[in-house]
């Protein structure tokens, strides 16, 4: 597989050439991690390096070793430092999945990397879990 194969596809159709064997995980994750530095290069959208390993994942999962990035959005995956878009935020490390977290590793999705939380405001409105007016400051 090569990058303009991979960035054709989603999720399920990455997972039907694993499943039929025209694929190998390792193969998609190979192409996954090149796209994720083309990427960052070009947008400074990692929080964290790429991971050197993908986050553990259920082998059996329907979307078994299709490739995911997590977004900074707080404590998401056991052991992985957040930092919710803020640099005062330093040190924090998640001490157990989230919800989300676990379903992802049901499902098979490998996890390869930890996205920035994007802008002050997004951060505030969508994942700090504040009260916010709409009318403030937009």
């Amino acid at each position: 597989m090569n990058l303009e194969e991979y960035v054709q596809l989603d999720g399920v159709g990455l997972a039907r050439l694993i499943v039929s064997g025209q694929v190998s995980k390792g193969e998609v994750e190979v192409v996954a991690r090149d796209a994720l530095g083309q990427a960052d290069a070009d947008l400074n959208a990692l929080a964290l390096p790429v991971f050197d390993a993908a986050l553990d994942f259920a082998d059996d999962g329907v979307l078994a070793g299709v490739p995911l990035v997590i977004k900074d959005s707080g404590p998401v995956a056991q052991g992985v430092p957040f930092f919710l878009g803020s640099r005062s935020v330093e040190r924090a490390v998640a001490r157990h999945d989230a919800t989300v977290m676990s379903r992802f590793r049901a499902a098979g999705l490998a996890t390869l990397g930890y996205l920035r939380a994007g802008g002050r405001r997004q951060v505030q409105r969508f994942t700090a879990g504040g009260a916010r007016s709409r009318s403030g400051g937009r």
